[in-house]
């Protein structure tokens, strides 16, 4: 709740003047901009992945993450690196996928990044925040997504949907006991 609020004052002392809105998707005048850039929380666009073992060393059994599971292939991303980033641009069993992590929802979502043209499309945070949420922008159109509807809700790409892939969110413990060959995101992002 107090997110929320904060949220809210913040839309208020802050309102967005970078969008333009007209096809009512969402009300633009409740998108709260910070002054935190797309360059001082970067996505990650090509991953490096360690083996458990590894990531054992740092991570704590009480330690949570996303779990993808595609073709055979296991891989986690721990939110200690997520937190960082909020945006993890990844290609499994050669299908291009994004994982994102809100912070401030405490929520992931794992979501196809292959456009309606068929392109791969690479995603970053925004700096922007609807609903509690933030917005994720894609580097090729600078549009907005709001991840909650899976929708862009602005720029060239507004109305266009992406579709959310199957994960899990286990705890560290979880993973080294029942996927112990998995590949784990190191904490060498670049």
């Amino acid at each position: 709740m107090a997110i929320g609020i904060g949220i809210a004052l913040l839309s208020f002392f802050w309102p967005s003047v970078r969008f333009s809105q007209t096809d009512g998707l969402f009300d633009a005048d409740r998108v709260a901009s910070f002054v935190v850039s797309r360059e001082q929380i970067p996505a990650i666009t090509k991953p490096t992945f360690e083996s458990v073992s590894r990531a054992d060393e740092y991570l704590h059994d009480e330690s949570r993450g996303v779990l993808v599971t595609m073709s055979g292939q296991q891989r986690f991303y721990p939110f200690a690196i997520l937190v960082w980033h909020g945006v993890v641009n990844d290609v499994i069993a050669g299908r291009p996928i994004a994982v994102a992590y809100s912070p401030l929802t405490d929520e992931a979502i794992v979501f196809d990044r292959i456009g309606s043209d068929g392109l791969a499309t690479t995603f970053a945070w925004s700096g922007d925040v609807y609903e509690n949420s933030e917005l994720l922008a894609d580097t090729q159109t600078d549009s907005r997504w709001w991840i909650q509807r899976l929708q862009a809700v602005s720029g060239p790409r507004a109305g266009e949907a992406l579709s959310e892939k199957i994960f899990f969110t286990p705890s560290w413990r979880a993973i080294k006991s029942e996927f112990p060959n998995a590949d784990v995101l190191s904490r060498q992002t670049g």
